[in-house]
C-alpha cells in the first residue's frame, strides 16, 4: 500500500528549481533596458556629433594666444565683448543701463553675463572675461546640437545636415571667439523651436507652447532680431486659439520679466536707446556691406577662403542650395509639417530683414544661417523620404542597395565635407586672432587700482582689472560707439562735424572728472573731438603709456593714491 506524503506549501516553494521565472524576468528587463539605451543613443547621436564638432572648433580658439584673456579688437571684431560684459559688471555694482548710461540693446545679455561678472567682483574682471568666453564656447556647441534636434522629424540625415552645417559654419568664428549677442540669441530661439514642435514636426501642447514662448521672449530680451522667428512661430500657432494664447502668454512672460524692471526705472531713456536709436541708425563703416555680399555671407559661402575672391563660384553654390531647397519641398508629395512652415517663414523673414537693414555686420550671418541650414536639412529629408517611397518599386537586391546607399552615403558625405571645412576654419580662426594682444598687466601698472578712468574701448579696462572706480562720481562709460546712436542723431562713427553741443560737452565733463583716459586709437573717432576739445585735452593730459592700439593718458597735476 502506497503512502501519500503531505508536502507543505513552504517545502514545495523551496523545492522549486533555481532557474525559475524570476531570473527569466530579470533577463528580459535587462534586455529592455539595453534596448532603451540603444534607442536613446540612436536618437541622440546625430545631434551629439555636431555639438562635439562645434565644441572642438571653438575649443581650438581657446588654445590660441590670448584667447581666454587679452584684447581681440585689433582686427575689428572685439569691441562688443567689453560692452556686454562691462554692462554686467556695472550691474552687479548697482549701476543700471538706460538710467545711468546709454545702452542700445535689451538687458538680457547683461543678466546672462551676471554670473561671470560676480566672478569678476571677487577674482577680477580679467577672470570674468575668461569665464564669459568659456560660457560662449559651450553655448555655440549646444547650438549645433539644438539645430539638429529641431529637424528630428525628418530623420538622422536631416539632423546631420543641420547640425554639422552650423558646427562648421565658416563665419561662426566671428560670433563665437568672445562674448557676442548672436550665439545667445540663437540658443534661445533654437531651444524655443525644440520645445515648440514634437518629434513628428507637429505643434506641441499648450504647456510646452508656454515654455517655448518664454524662451522666444527671452531671446527678444537679448536682441530685437528675435522678432523674426517669433512672428514665424506665432503664425504656426494659427488658427489654434488655445495654443496661440499659451504661446503669447509665454512670450510676454519671457520678455516682460527681463525688460520691465529696467523700463520702469527709466522708460524714456530705455525706449530711446533700444528702439529709436536702433531703428533710426544710419549706415557707415564696416557694417555698410552691399546686399549681394550680405546674401553670400548668410549662405556661409563668404567665409570660405577658397571662394572669397571668386564670386562666380559663390553664386553657383548659392543657386544650387536654393534649387535643392525648392526640390526638397516638392519631392515628397505631401503637406508640409508645422516645423517646416516655421523654418520656411523664419528663414524668409530673417533673410529679408537682414538684406533691408541699414547696417549688416558679419556676425549677423550667424543668426540668419541656422534657419536656412535647418530648412535645407528638411529638404534633404524630404528627398530621402521620396527615394524611400520609390524604392519598393525596385526588386530584390536593387531595393536593398538603394536603401543601403541612402543610409551610408549621406552621413559619409557630410562627415567628409565637415572634415574638409575644418582646416579652413582653423586657419581662419588663427588669422582672426593673430592681432590679439594682452596689454593688461602693463595697463594695470600705469593705472592705479580704483582710479577713475574713461575709455573708448571698455575691453582695455576689463582686461586690466580697472573697470570699477573707488571714488563716487566717476563717469559710468560703457559703450562709446552706442553713444553716437543715442547722442548724435543715430549717426555712427566715423561722422563729420559739427556734432551736437551736448554730446561734446558730455565728454568734456567726463575728461574733467577722470584721473586717466585709455584710448584704443589716439584721437579716436569714437569721441566727438572738436578743435577746442583737442586743445583742452592736450593741455590737461599727458601720455603715460604707448602700446599697440592702447594709449593711456594721465591728468596733469593729478596725484592719485
Amino acid at each position: 500500500m502506497t503512502t501519500v506524503q503531505e508536502i507543505s506549501v513552504d517545502d514545495a516553494r523551496d523545492s522549486r528549481p533555481e532557474a525559475g521565472p524570476r531570473p527569466r524576468s530579470g533577463v528580459r528587463t535587462a534586455r529592455r533596458e539595453r534596448g532603451r539605451v540603444t534607442a536613446a543613443i540612436a536618437a541622440i547621436w546625430p545631434a551629439l556629433l555636431p555639438a562635439l564638432v562645434a565644441l572642438g572648433l571653438c575649443g581650438y580658439q581657446l588654445t590660441l594666444s590670448h584667447a581666454l584673456a587679452g584684447i581681440h579688437g585689433y582686427t575689428g571684431y572685439g569691441y562688443d565683448d567689453g560692452v556686454y560684459l562691462g554692462t554686467a559688471i556695472r550691474l552687479v555694482h548697482g549701476v543700471l543701463p538706460y538710467r545711468d548710461y546709454a545702452f542700445v540693446h535689451p538687458p538680457g545679455i547683461a543678466l546672462l553675463m551676471t554670473p561671470a561678472a560676480l566672478v569678476g567682483r571677487f577674482a577680477g574682471t580679467r577672470d570674468a572675461m575668461a569665464v564669459a568666453r568659456l560660457l560662449t564656447v559651450l553655448v555655440v556647441g549646444i547650438n549645433a546640437g539644438l539645430a539638429a534636434w529641431v529637424v528630428r522629424s525628418r530623420g538622422r540625415g536631416a539632423m546631420l545636415v543641420a547640425g554639422l552645417a552650423l558646427a562648421c559654419f565658416p563665419l561662426a568664428r566671428i560670433a563665437d571667439h568672445t562674448v557676442m549677442l548672436e550665439p545667445y540669441l540663437v540658443f534661445f530661439c533654437l531651444a524655443g523651436a525644440c520645445v515648440m514642435f514634437d518629434r513628428d514636426g507637429a505643434l506641441a501642447g499648450s504647456r510646452r507652447l508656454l515654455v517655448a514662448g518664454a524662451l522666444f521672449g527671452f531671446a527678444g530680451a537679448i536682441k530685437l532680431f528675435a522678432i523674426f522667428p517669433v512672428v514665424a512661430a506665432l503664425c504656426c500657432c494659427l488658427p489654434l486659439v488655445r495654443r496661440l494664447r499659451a504661446y503669447v502668454v509665454g512670450l510676454a512672460l519671457g520678455f516682460g520679466v527681463v525688460v520691465l524692471p529696467f523700463f520702469v526705472l527709466a522708460p524714456r531713456a530705455m525706449f530711446h536707446d533700444v528702439i529709436v536709436s536702433q531703428l533710426g541708425r544710419g549706415a557707415s563703416g564696416r557694417g555698410n556691406l552691399p546686399f549681394p555680399w550680405r546674401l553670400v555671407l548668410m549662405f556661409g559661402i563668404g567665409g570660405l577662403q577658397s571662394v572669397q575672391t571668386r564670386g562666380s563660384i559663390a553664386d553657383w553654390v548659392a543657386a544650387g542650395l536654393v534649387v535643392l531647397v525648392v526640390a526638397g519641398f516638392f519631392a515628397a508629395g505631401r503637406r508640409w509639417s508645422r516645423v517646416e512652415w516655421f523654418l520656411f517663414g523664419a528663414t524668409a523673414v530673417t533673410v529679408t530683414a537682414m538684406l533691408s537693414s541699414a547696417q549688416f555686420f558679419e556676425q549677423y550671418a550667424y543668426f540668419a544661417f541656422p534657419f536656412g541650414a535647418m530648412l535645407l536639412a528638411t529638404s534633404v529629408g524630404r528627398i530621402g523620404e521620396f527615394a524611400t517611397r520609390a524604392s519598393p518599386r525596385l526588386q530584390g537586391r536593387s531595393a536593398d542597395a538603394l536603401r543601403l546607399a541612402g543610409a551610408v552615403a549621406l552621413p559619409a558625405v557630410l562627415v567628409v565635407g565637415a572634415l574638409s571645412l575644418i582646416p579652413s576654419d582653423v586657419n581662419a580662426e588663427r588669422a582672426l586672432l593673430a592681432g590679439a594682444a594682452d596689454p593688461g598687466s602693463l595697463v594695470a601698472q600705469a593705472i592705479p587700482r580704483g582710479a577713475c578712468v574713461v575709455t573708448d574701448d571698455p575691453m582695455i579696462l576689463v582686461n586690466a582689472n580697472r573697470v570699477v572706480a573707488a571714488q563716487p562720481g566717476c563717469p559710468q562709460t560703457v559703450d562709446a560707439y552706442g553713444m553716437w546712436l543715442t547722442d548724435n542723431n543715430q549717426t555712427p562713427p566715423p561722422a563729420e562735424p559739427p556734432f551736437p553741443a551736448a554730446f561734446t560737452a558730455k565728454w568734456r565733463g567726463w575728461f574733467e572728472r577722470a584721473d586717466y583716459v585709455a584710448l584704443s586709437v589716439q584721437l579716436t573717432n569714437y569721441i566727438p573731438w572738436t578743435t577746442e576739445l583737442v586743445a583742452w585735452f592736450n593741455v590737461n593730459y599727458t601720455l603715460e603709456l604707448t602700446l599697440p592700439r592702447t594709449y593711456v593718458y594721465r591728468r596733469v597735476g593729478e596725484q592719485y593714491g
